[in-house]
């Protein structure tokens, strides 16, 4: 069984460029991967008004040689985007928040993970090993945070413009 536990979640700025960052550590079933990864997004558009990307780092390499270290890039315009259209008729746009199930809890595992993208309200579920999206729901305007209840029976999602919580069930 895979464990990944969230080691840090810290919003930073990176030129004009938001980008969270997120640690997950654990054993993995791909030898090339590392006993921890570190996570980061940037908001920009990897397609006209939508997309963004996500970067997954190696964390020894990352500790060894951070100048050279080369991250996993996941283009959130490709495939996470086709899904998100054809599950809620729009486009994700403005990645900003990832979280992994577990929150900060390594006993419930930590396989999935979630993506807030701010700008279009959507949340992306996402298998952490595969990388692979995995449903997508249009929360409404500015889904600026994501964060798993502690009996991970629900996503906690706050609306940064409409100043209100609204959860999702998991399963």
């Amino acid at each position: 069984m895979k464990a990944r536990l969230l080691m840090a979640c810290a919003v930073l700025a990176l030129g004009a460029i938001a980008t969270t960052v997120a640690v997950a550590s654990g054993e993995h079933g791909n030898p090339k991967r590392s006993s921890y990864e570190v996570w980061t997004i940037d908001q920009s558009e990897t397609r006209p008004g939508f997309g963004g990307n996500l970067y997954v780092y190696q964390g020894e390499e990352l500790a060894e040689q951070a100048s050279s270290a080369v991250p996993e890039k996941i283009d959130l315009g490709g495939e996470a985007s086709d899904l998100c259209r054809e599950q809620t008729g729009s486009a994700p746009t403005r990645p900003h928040m990832i979280v992994f199930n577990g929150g900060d809890d390594s006993a419930d595992g930590n396989e999935r993970l979630a993506l807030a993208f701010v700008a279009s309200g959507h949340v992306l579920f996402m298998d952490a090993d595969t990388r692979e999206p995995i449903k997508c729901i249009d929360t409404g305007v500015q889904a600026h945070a994501v964060w798993p209840t502690r009996d991970q029976t629900q996503l906690v999602v706050a609306n940064q413009s409409d100043k209100k919580l609204s959860r999702i069930s998991t399963d």
